[in-house]
């Protein structure tokens, strides 16, 4: 009797051995000097960052393992994203569900992106501090009583229905 892997499985483990070689306590005792280039290079192009940067301060990374270097601190951050449980990912269907409704249909991709990022990484309510937003948003002359904006019109009445809601 044998097992088959989905495609899918094969390339999750292969990510997630990619990962190890980013984590101290899976390196060997005696490390090669060209020890998870390789994947550190796959990952950069997997996430699309600097692959020359993220491969130098791998380097040094393997060097002192104490510190990490600032050119390898983005691909870290990468890692730290990827959904452990399918759990991550039923939660964040369920906070999209809830914000497009066919009442706000209306809400690009990006939008919703960024709605649905703050919500699930985004600190409590109650821990939020809006101030240095809502200063930079009022620098930048976003106000309701910006005079530089199109003024709304307001809509004309209607003679004709005016006068059938007197009989109302």
């Amino acid at each position: 009797m044998f097992v088959t892997t989905f495609d899918g499985e094969a390339q999750y483990e292969d990510l997630i051995n990619s990962f190890k070689v980013l984590e101290p306590e899976y390196w060997p005792t005696c490390i090669p000097p060209s020890f998870g280039q390789t994947q550190v290079e796959q990952l950069c192009k997997r996430f699309k960052l600097n692959v020359n940067k993220a491969v130098s301060a791998y380097r040094d990374y393997l060097d002192n393992s104490r510190q990490v270097p600032d050119g390898l601190q983005e691909l870290l951050n990468c890692t730290k994203i990827i959904p452990c449980s399918s759990a991550d990912c039923e939660r964040g269907f369920s906070c999209m569900n809830n914000m497009v409704t066919p009442s706000r249909n209306a809400l690009t991709v990006a939008h919703v992106s960024s709605l649905m990022f703050i919500k699930i990484q985004g600190p409590p309510l109650q821990e939020w501090q809006p101030e240095t937003y809502v200063t930079k948003w009022l620098r930048s002359h976003r106000s309701a009583d910006d005079s530089r904006t199109r003024v709304a019109e307001n809509p004309k009445k209607n003679a004709k229905k005016d006068a059938f809601w007197h009989l109302l």
